[in-house]
């Protein structure tokens, strides 16, 4: 490997983890705009990906101009890109935000992050090949993490409750989908150009199925700056710095790397709002990181 190859490792590592702990940071914020100031999931979700979307295409417009739209004259791409949108955003935020209402930050992110494994199994299948010891070992790890967080122990029962399992695990099949979907177009059209596009068509898309905007909103100044964290720092932050690490060091390793999500949310949900998490949801966590840094060896 050569020194600019190291270079733009070590680069984008650290675009990778920067970009983790912004959308752990967006989780919390998500968690107490709905739990402290009423709003809903719906109208949180539409927000920050038709304004956050909205702004990063702007951005690359200032950069290529109407070469933005070229990427639509390429079959392939835009039927990437309609996946990436419609389907791997709309599940990796909505239903995120959904696994938080049902239950809190740190544990819907936890839930989510068992999506490199996803991203994992994809790549075998790919590749052709059966996953080593070490991946095994992950993918157990996964499992068992969910099990000890879902039910904290006791086969019989769920402590979390189905609608925050299943809203945390259809989240995690979107990152899985986003991470495989996104990396070819950002290669070909740019950044910004690909994932403002794929916010943009997911805000619309989930605009007109729930129509959120009737929704009272009480603005106060919690409420505005909840807002402004999620869009700027937790949207348009996070999308433009990870996806550009996810760029330089491939969907694999960048799915590992975010492992700074999970950790910043439970975190972020611990200290700011007062969460507490027992025992087994700590040891369910261990489990789940564990997986991503076997995987990252």
């Amino acid at each position: 490997m050569g020194t600019s190859d190291k270079q733009a490792l070590v680069m984008g590592t650290v675009y990778c983890v920067i970009g983790g702990i912004c959308w752990g940071i967006s989780g919390t914020t998500a968690e107490y705009l709905m739990a402290h100031k009423g709003l809903s999931a719906d109208w949180i979700s539409v927000l920050r990906m038709l304004l956050g979307g909205g702004i990063i295409l702007l951005y690359a417009f200032k950069g290529q101009g109407l070469g933005i739209f070229a990427l639509w004259r390429h079959l392939p791409s835009v039927l990437r890109l309609l996946a990436f949108g419609f389907i791997g955003m709309n599940l990796a935020q909505y239903a995120y935000v959904l696994a938080i209402e049902a239950s809190n930050a740190g544990t819907a992110t936890m839930l989510q992050y068992t999506g490199p494994i996803g991203v994992l199994l994809y790549q075998c299948l790919i590749a052709r090949r059966w996953p080593t010891g070490r991946e095994l070992a992950a993918i157990i790890l996964a499992v068992t993490g969910t099990f000890f967080i879902a039910t904290h122990g006791s086969i019989g029962s769920l402590s979390l409750s189905p609608a925050a399992l299943f809203w945390g695990l259809l989240a995690a099949l979107g990152l899985i989908i986003n991470f495989i979907t996104s990396e070819p177009l950002i290669h070909r059209w740019g950044n910004a150009t690909a994932t403002g596009s794929a916010l943009v068509l997911a805000g619309i898309l989930l605009s007109l199925m729930k129509n959120p905007w009737q929704a009272a909103v009480n603005w106060d100044l919690g409420v505005f700056l909840g807002c402004l964290v999620l869009v700027l720092v937790g949207t348009i932050g996070a999308f433009i710095i990870f996806m550009q690490g996810l760029v330089m060091v491939g969907s694999v390793r960048a799915s590992m790397l975010a492992s700074t999500e999970p950790l910043s949310a439970a975190i972020c949900s611990a200290v700011f709002l007062g969460t507490v998490f027992t025992d087994m949801d700590i040891l369910g966590f261990a489990c789940i990181m564990a997986t991503i840094f076997l995987l990252a060896k």
